[in-house]
């Protein structure tokens, strides 16, 4: 119930935010809430389908730390972070280059059409940012911070559902729902970003992890400056921190540097 509970409200309230959607496109007309409805079709078939990826990701780091492998941990985050991008990437190249031949294929009357090709190209990099944050928050259950992720959930849903309201009632019309929602996703990553560095220890997670990187359950002193993890774990120190400052590669591993977290 600690993991899935978090996991449910999450999804309770995107389903929430697509009703507020519809009815606030039926305000518009009858045209819009039609468009409003087929555009989300698209986009919350991608939305379940992270979704499921997102809990896939859980599993997989949830062995790597059950084995005690830190390390192990943080290159499976990362590389589930580029994964999610990719697919995330896919995905919203076929709602904005494939938003015409969609919508012909399925026949919508001209009316409906006008309306859903514009909220679908702005629904496409919604739905990139959405595959990272999925992935982003699936790494914070894995260790056990479902708490600090669901908080960050339901704030980027109450920013979602505030400015979409205030968006869809102004001059913006449906395109008024996908600005919000890429707001409040970018809002997610932001915080989802402190969030690895605060609770995980992962820093720079845009960059590769050979430029700069942490493990999952500590912090590092710069590579270049510190022990170094190999020099940590040849002492059989796992989930270590390194203080200190060695000379470089032929410096002696000294067990006074490796700290246990």
């Amino acid at each position: 119930m600690r993991l899935a509970l978090p996991l449910l409200l999450e999804l309770s309230l995107g389903v929430a935010a697509g009703v507020l959607g519809t009815v606030l496109a039926g305000q518009i007309a009858d045209a819009s809430a039609a468009a409003f409805a087929l555009s989300m079709q698209f986009f919350h078939t991608a939305f379940l389908l992270f979704r499921i990826v997102g809990a896939g990701i859980s599993v997989v780091l949830s062995q790597q730390l059950g084995y005690n492998n830190p390390i192990a941990a943080e290159t499976a985050a990362r590389t589930a972070l580029l994964a999610s991008f990719v697919m995330g990437l896919i995905a919203a190249a076929v709602l904005w280059f494939g938003s015409d031949r969609l919508l012909l294929h399925f026949e919508v009357p001209e009316e409906v059409r006008l309306q859903a090709k514009p909220l679908m190209l702005w629904l496409a990099p919604c739905v990139l940012l959405d595959a990272l944050v999925v992935a982003m928050a699936s790494v914070m259950r894995a260790h056990l911070f479902a708490a600090q992720s669901l908080r960050v959930m339901m704030l980027m849903h109450l920013c979602h559902w505030g400015l979409a309201w205030l968006l869809m009632s102004g001059s913006f019309g449906l395109s008024g729902f996908a600005m919000a929602s890429l707001v409040s996703r970018i809002l997610s990553l932001v915080l989802l970003t402190r969030c690895w560095d605060r609770y995980l220890g992962i820093k720079t997670i845009w960059i590769t992890p050979d430029a700069g990187s942490s493990l999952v359950s500590g912090n590092f002193a710069d590579w270049t400056t510190g022990c170094g993890r190999e020099c940590c774990l040849a002492l059989g120190v796992h989930g270590i921190g390194c203080g200190g400052v060695a000379t470089g590669h032929n410096s002696t591993c000294n067990p006074g540097l490796c700290s246990s977290i």
